[in-house]
């Protein structure tokens, strides 16, 4: 008999990452029973997005191929948005994705699966958007007459 484990949470690892051009954290599992491969940080909007071991299957917009696997380009006028070539609706087998929105949960989940969130500081890539101190704008004068 194979022993499955019950335990939720505790089984995942904060590290440094970047999202884009952005510093940010993921979130890595440590084990096989951890119900989720990845975690990641978007800084600039705010949301955390896990993704789940189970698989679904959706419905995804494929560049349509050529015998040689080269994208088939689209005679005539690119289409309405503004691709050049052919696509084709294909299911596709994709991970669960996860987006959590608010702070206060984001933070409850890394503190029950993470087991560094005390010791990472992942707050500090947590920046609200109104927390962003953007310099003023520089006031320019129109001057009439030049000073003498």
């Amino acid at each position: 008999m194979s022993k499955t484990s019950n335990t939720i949470g505790a089984n995942m690892l904060l590290v440094s990452s970047y999202w884009g051009e952005n510093k940010s954290f993921k979130i890595i599992p440590l084990s096989n029973d951890c119900p989720y491969t990845e975690g990641m940080y978007d800084p600039t909007t705010n949301i955390l997005v896990v993704i789940g071991k189970d698989k679904k299957n959706s419905l995804h917009m494929v560049v349509k191929l050529d015998d040689n696997g080269d994208p088939m380009e689209m005679k005539g006028k690119p289409r309405k948005n503004g691709k050049n070539y052919k696509e084709e609706r294909k299911t596709v087998e994709t991970y669960q994705e996860y987006y959590i929105l608010e702070k206060d949960e984001q933070e409850n989940f890394i503190r029950m699966f993470c087991i560094n969130h005390d010791a990472f500081d992942y707050k500090k890539f947590m920046v609200e958007k109104t927390d962003i101190i953007t310099p003023p704008e520089p006031k320019i004068e129109v001057v009439s007459e030049m000073p003498k």
